[in-house]
């Protein structure tokens, strides 16, 4: 009886097991089946709806609303593109209405998240079109290649906005850098949004470009294009490391490529030095101290204010862009006062009114009835000094100015010259 028992034992676990699989086969195959289902009818709406209705979906993942069938919750997600890929097929290239567009339905389910999908392509007229529509094709360059589209452009929103009306849904470009939107006929805004991470910048460097404004008409094609890139992080520093570098001097940076020839990258007064995101222009920067494109360097001297043109920037990249040109101005202060002594140097720039006023602080130092030397790189470039004991509040107006021919500061009071090394003196108090 034993033996018996032993057996039947065996034969019921090994039945019981091949039960619970084919249950379980069973089971996963009915989920399959209604998971089949449910993507071939989410289609079939889709194929009989209007394009203004799925216009502003194209290019995106949009989660429907889950389904609860037998006991198991199905989760459902659609993704539209016009069909074609490649930059022979982008819509913005061709400028042509699309002909057709392709729909993916995914369908998860379960605790491990199985999942299907199923594609269709959905052909004209696409249900209920609306033959009064026009057709807007915006694109996105890179800075390389005009001709072809950044990379991680799909992370950069295009905003549609009517004019005297609400922003559409944002769109996202296809991998051409295409957004193809149909709307109706009149006239519209355009604008880009930055990823957080990584930045995009156009090509004037800004995070947000200006907006387009854009026609379109009945049955036509309208385009708009940017240059649009992931910005490269620059940061600034001068070509020597000591004395400590001015503080609140600006820096510019030029690229032909720019509408002004140049930008203000670091703003005077900022003590910055980056890092800036700038637009990856393949030729790279030139790089000088000053505000604006009349105080960029005119020759190759030993003190031009400028460093060669840098490598070309790529897109997400970090760059160090190294200064030279900057000439050492040293102070020998001598002061009966307590101190501490400090200097401010004014620009006297000879090109007012098309830069701005420029102050520059050279330093400090903590002396008192005695002797201090104050040492800073400063732009070779004349200057009104004003040297202060801020004890009592006494102070000394010196008068430098930069002769290039020699490389050397004058006294223009006095008439004597200093190497940049040189201290200049000065009394106060």
């Amino acid at each position: 009886m034993i033996i018996a028992f032993t057996v039947l034992l065996v034969v019921l676990v090994a039945t019981a097991e091949l039960t619970t699989t084919l249950l379980g086969q069973a089971a996963t195959a009915h989920a399959q089946v209604t998971a089949t289902d449910l993507a071939d009818e989410t289609l079939s709406q889709l194929a009989n709806e209007p394009i203004s209705q799925l216009a502003p979906d194209v290019n995106r993942n949009v989660s429907l609303t889950p389904l609860a069938i037998a006991g198991e919750t199905f989760d459902l997600t659609q993704y539209l593109h016009w069909a074609g890929t490649g930059a022979a097929h982008s819509l913005c290239v061709t400028g042509s209405p699309p002909q057709v567009l392709q729909a993916t339905v995914t369908v998860s389910w379960g605790q491990g998240r199985q999942g299907l999908a199923e594609t269709s392509v959905i052909n004209p007229p696409y249900g209920q079109a609306q033959s009064t529509d026009g057709w807007l094709a915006i694109l996105i360059q890179s800075a390389a290649n005009p001709s072809l589209p950044p990379a991680g452009v799909g992370a950069v929103g295009v905003v549609i906005t009517p004019q005297g009306g609400s922003p559409l849904p944002t769109d996202a470009p296809d991998s051409t850098g295409c957004v193809y939107a149909a709307v109706p006929p009149g006239s519209y805004t355009v604008a880009l949004q930055s990823p957080a991470s990584p930045p995009f910048v156009d090509a004037e460097s800004q995070s947000s470009p200006s907006s387009s404004n854009v026609s379109v008409s009945q049955g036509q094609a309208s385009d708009v294009s940017f240059l649009y890139d992931q910005a490269a992080a620059v940061t600034f520093q001068p070509a020597l490391s000591s004395p400590p570098l001015a503080t609140g001097m600006p820096i510019s940076v030029g690229n032909s490529g720019l509408t002004s020839g140049a930008l203000v990258a670091v703003p005077a007064g900022t003590n910055g030095t980056g890092p800036v995101n700038l637009f990856p222009y393949p030729t790279g920067y030139q790089v000088w101290y000053g505000d604006c494109p009349a105080e960029a360097p005119g020759n190759s001297s030993d003190w031009t204010k400028t460093s060669p043109p840098t490598t070309a920037v790529q897109p997400g990249q970090a760059v160090t862009a190294i200064a030279g040109g900057l000439a050492e101005i040293d102070l020998a202060v001598q002061t009966s006062g307590a101190g501490p002594v400090s200097a401010t140097a004014v620009l006297n720039d000879p090109h007012t009114g098309l830069c701005q006023a420029e102050h520059y602080g050279i330093g400090q130092s903590t002396v008192a009835g005695g002797t201090a030397t104050i040492a800073a790189q400063i732009i070779p470039e004349d200057y009104s000094v004003t040297v202060t004991d801020t004890a009592d509040g006494a102070s000394t107006l010196l008068s430098l100015a930069w002769d290039p021919t020699t490389g050397k500061w004058a006294d223009t009071a006095t008439g004597n010259e200093y190497a940049p090394t040189s201290p200049v003196p000065v009394s106060v108090g």
